[in-house]
């Protein structure tokens, strides 16, 4: 597999400040052995999975994205559909490349 980068924007907002304007850069880890599914999971800085809620919910609430250089690899990990809103080519990054672990 080769890797991919992610980073969790939450937009700047004066009334949460400890939240507010930061990049959390995100990683890609094995599935637990027992998971049915065989793909990466998404972990932030303190190992917490990011999950279809979890991200929905920081979405709707906060107005996170997730800013990467191949939004497929990213929603099949957190399990959304390829069109899901707040997932976003990283600005400046090329044509996705990156082939999905078999």
């Amino acid at each position: 597999m080769i890797p991919v980068s992610a980073i969790l924007v939450l937009p700047a907002d004066p009334d949460l400040r400890q939240v507010s304007g930061r990049r959390i850069p995100l990683s890609f880890k094995p599935p637990h052995p027992l998971s049915s599914r065989r793909i990466p999971v998404l972990v932030d800085g303190d190992g917490e999975v990011l999950t279809a809620e979890s991200f929905r919910r920081l979405r709707v609430k906060l107005g996170a994205r997730i800013e990467t250089e191949n939004p497929a690899f990213v929603c099949e990990a957190i399990g959304v559909p390829q069109n899901e809103p707040g997932i976003v080519t990283r600005p400046g990054a090329g044509p996705a490349q990156h082939a999905l672990p078999s």
